[in-house]
């Protein structure tokens, strides 16, 4: 018998969504000065290289799933990390390696977030 992905669900309460577009601009924030540093600090000077480098990183990993989340109400989380392995492939031209650890957290962070307002209230800045 196969084993069902995951699936995120957008919450239906309208404040509890807002919270979430919140969230979502803060992990904008945060993904934009990673970002910034790793362009500061690595050596590699070579964009695809630098790129899979900050597409690897846990905000940019709960900055997609929200992102999607938000358009599309609900997120399977096995189809979406073949969409960012896909796209990891094609930037790194083969080597299509995701973050498994950083991936699953977030997808649990950002559940926990849809589950329980007043963990997301407490997480908001």
């Amino acid at each position: 018998m196969e084993e069902e992905s995951p699936v995120i669900i957008l919450p239906e309460d309208a404040e509890h969504v807002e919270m979430l577009r919140r969230k979502q601009k803060e992990y904008a924030e945060r993904f934009g000065r990673y970002h910034r540093k790793v362009l500061e600090e690595m050596e590699c000077s070579h964009p695809d290289l630098r790129r899979l480098n900050f597409l690897n990183c846990g905000s940019a990993y709960s900055l997609r799933i929200i992102s999607e989340l938000l358009r599309n109400g609900r997120v399977n989380t096995f189809d979406l990390s073949l969409k960012i392995s896909n796209k990891n492939q094609k930037l790194a031209r083969g080597d299509s390696q995701i973050n498994l650890g950083f991936f699953n957290n977030s997808c649990t962070v950002v559940q926990r977030y849809c589950e329980d307002k007043e963990f997301l209230r407490q997480h908001l800045k």
